[in-house]
């Protein structure tokens, strides 16, 4: 396990309250629904965790836009813009990740 990702790691951990349901890296659908939360790691990855530990991942080489399984190595979402805020569109398989460990 790499601690530096992992949700052990206070910094990525639930119990940060800067990831919790009120805090300012949780992701939220579309119908308001708290499904996890996002944490910014060295070399400009960003990590995506649920309850549960880390789901997804998107690569810091600043080529791509793209959102990656932790586990199982697909494609997960991609990262836009709408409207001026950032948004993600997630694949079914992708967010039913995060709402599977709830």
């Amino acid at each position: 396990m790499n601690y530096q990702n992992s949700s052990e790691n206070y910094s990525n951990s639930p119990a940060n309250y800067e990831n919790s349901s009120s805090g300012k890296r949780r992701l939220i659908t579309s119908d308001k629904v708290v499904i996890g939360y996002y944490v910014f790691a060295e070399h400009g990855v960003i990590n995506f965790y649920n309850s549960g530990g880390r789901v997804a991942y998107m690569p810091g080489s600043g080529k791509t836009q793209s959102i990656f399984l932790s586990n199982g190595s697909g494609w997960c979402a991609t990262i836009g813009s709408l409207n001026g805020k950032s948004v993600i569109g997630m694949t079914e398989g992708c967010i039913l990740r995060f709402v599977a460990d709830k």
